[in-house]
């Protein structure tokens, strides 16, 4: 396993998801997804059907992030634009993929449109990866562009995962804590100070009645973890459970 720490970044893309037509469940997806393979989402947008936008946010985050997956807006309508900002983004220009028209004409047939083997043209240099039901999972560079359809994006992400690079597992501990945060804010601070190393969180909840926070401590090293984590549960003056 690599000791590297591997980024990514989350592009949904969709005027229905910032109008509340749809909800979002993508993001959430990935997030859980490249946290299992050992990969930090450091960042995640939520941006309109806009050329220009798109490629700014992609160029951005391409810049200094490992991966970037894009979803939505890959479709043959207008407001499709995802590809072309991609390559916007990346200083590409747009060519017709050859395998990818290929398995176009065969999935539409011999009169297959000009709109529909339009989805062929893709930024140069992009890899195609066919999954065994036939989705497309497209890459440029360090830029996976997938469906906006939460099972199609699901679809082309089991297909990718395989290629991704292999980030160091994050370990966690939890802690529940029956007081108010207010309680806890010097105890946290404190263990904070000793591990800086060690991603402390606090999270107040009103809808439990067991518990009023939840206490979280992350780490990459389980030795330093756990020693923060006693190091805590051992100036807690308040109830607690795990």
């Amino acid at each position: 396993m690599s000791n590297d720490i591997v980024t990514a970044g989350i592009i949904i893309i969709g005027n229905e998801v910032l109008t509340a037509k749809i909800t979002d469940l993508n993001g959430p997806y990935l997030i859980q997804q490249l946290n299992q393979h050992g990969i930090d989402v450091m960042d995640m947008r939520t941006i309109r059907d806009d050329l220009n936008t798109i490629a700014d946010c992609v160029h951005d985050m391409a810049s200094h992030l490992t991966y970037v997956f894009t979803s939505g807006g890959i479709g043959p309508t207008h407001d499709d634009l995802t590809i072309r900002g991609v390559a916007m983004g990346l200083k590409k220009t747009m060519e017709r993929n050859a395998e990818l028209e290929k398995a176009l004409r065969l999935f539409w047939g011999p009169n297959a449109s000009d709109t529909q083997l339009g989805l062929a043209d893709v930024p140069e240099n992009t890899q195609i990866t066919f999954h065994r039901k036939g989705f497309p999972v497209l890459r440029t560079d360090n830029v996976f562009m997938l469906p906006g359809v939460p099972s199609f994006l699901r679809a082309c992400y089991e297909t990718l995962a395989p290629s991704l690079r292999q980030g160091t597992t994050m370990h966690t501990k939890r802690l529940y804590i029956r007081a108010d945060e207010t309680a806890i804010a010097t105890p946290l601070a404190h263990v904070q100070q000793l591990y800086p190393d060690v991603a402390i969180g606090s999270y107040p909840t009103y809808e439990s009645t067991e518990y009023q926070v939840l206490v979280t401590l992350d780490s990459r090293d389980p030795i330093v973890l756990n020693q923060a984590y006693q190091s805590l549960i051992g100036i807690l003056n308040v109830p607690w459970f795990t």
